[in-house]
């Protein structure tokens, strides 16, 4: 059994003993500023949602489904994180440099991190650009 079931199965037990630990209440209040713009504050963080130039609006944020498909991301990557760390804590203290910086230098790196399986997973057009790196 993988570390991820082990988890997972760890969990629903959880939540099945404690029905109350399933219960999660969240908030968000919108305010439309201009033109299609939002701004949305859910607890202590206020997101700008808009459109882009060419639907009529400013462009100062991300669009309503790419907020939404943003969000489904990332509660995907939640399983994953409890998989690789369990139940320890996910903070690293980055103060020894030196340290650290062998670690991300380390050639090893690419066996646990798979880049080449993520830049193909992500099945991109030769002609973006993921990030553009300048002096």
């Amino acid at each position: 059994m993988t570390r991820f079931k082990e988890i997972f199965r760890h969990k629903q037990e959880i939540l099945r003993n404690r029905p109350d630990k399933c219960r999660v209440e969240v908030s968000a209040e919108s305010r439309l500023v201009e033109l299609f713009r939002s701004h949305v504050r859910t607890r202590d963080f206020e997101v700008v949602i808009d459109q882009p130039d060419n639907m009529g609006s400013t462009d100062r944020g991300p669009r309503p489904s790419e907020i939404l498909l943003a969000a489904l991301a990332a509660s995907l990557t939640t399983p994953l994180a409890l998989a690789q760390h369990g139940s320890q804590p996910m903070h690293r203290h980055f103060g020894d440099a030196e340290r650290w910086s062998q670690v991300f230098d380390d050639p090893a790196r690419d066996q646990w991190q798979k880049p080449d399986q993520v830049i193909a997973a992500l099945a991109l057009a030769p002609e973006l650009v993921v990030s553009a790196l300048e002096d």
